[in-house]
């Protein structure tokens, strides 16, 4: 059961690992417009906000995503990205109360590993749209034509998006390993997903290097 709960202990430093949420827009080439600029403070300031008291409340880090305007398609394109994030983050209660469930009278080590198999495939699914929402803003910042500093405090940064894509693949395999009842590749994937979550740094969040109107 050690690698049941090693996966437990590990998916549960996924949302401190990924952080507070990066919020951004769109408009004219290069330079955001006053609209999209006062969204992105708006955000950040709810952002520290929520850092500096309870930062794991869902409702207050919902209302960060929520309380965005969708201004432009790039804004829009974030906010759908922050709420990924924060159901992503929701998936670790989520994890820990189904292996609480599934910890009781467990019969073997693989009932346990099938017990859990809803819950990690629930995170897999977050992890992949939270990827592909961060993917996709970052191909509209740079359409746009703002540089890789720019883009990271839109979005998040080249490496990081790599890193979010190589979790959401890694947990995609361990649910295969779960359904399989392979705990040899589970710990091999359990050491990759360490790697994948230390990978995600904080990025850039000062406005000043996007340019403004």
């Amino acid at each position: 059961m050690r690698t049941a709960r090693f996966l437990v202990t590990l998916f549960a430093c996924l949302v401190v690992a990924l952080g507070a949420v990066s919020a951004a827009s769109a408009g004219s080439t290069k330079l955001l417009t006053k609209a999209e600029y006062q969204q992105l403070q708006l955000a950040q300031k709810r952002i520290r906000s929520l850092e500096s008291s309870d930062a794991r409340s869902f409702e207050k880090a919902n209302a960060v995503c929520t309380r965005m305007h969708d201004v432009s398609p790039l804004i829009t394109a974030v906010r759908d990205g922050c709420l990924d994030l924060i159901r992503l983050g929701g998936d670790d209660s989520k994890l820990n109360a189904r292996a609480t469930h599934c910890g009781i009278d467990p019969p073997s080590e693989a009932a346990i590993l099938t017990c859990l198999v809803p819950a990690v495939e629930s995170y897999y699914s977050d992890a992949e749209a939270f990827y592909r929402a961060e993917s996709y803003v970052d191909r509209l910042a740079t359409r746009r034509g703002f540089d890789r500093s720019c883009v990271a405090v839109i979005g998040d940064s080249a490496d990081n998006i790599a890193a979010e894509g190589r979790l959401a693949g890694d947990l995609r395999a361990a649910v295969q390993a779960l359904k399989n009842q392979n705990s040899q590749a589970l710990e091999t994937l359990s050491n990759q997903l360490q790697a994948d979550i230390k990978a995600i740094k904080p990025g850039p969040s000062s406005l000043s290097l996007c340019p403004h109107a």
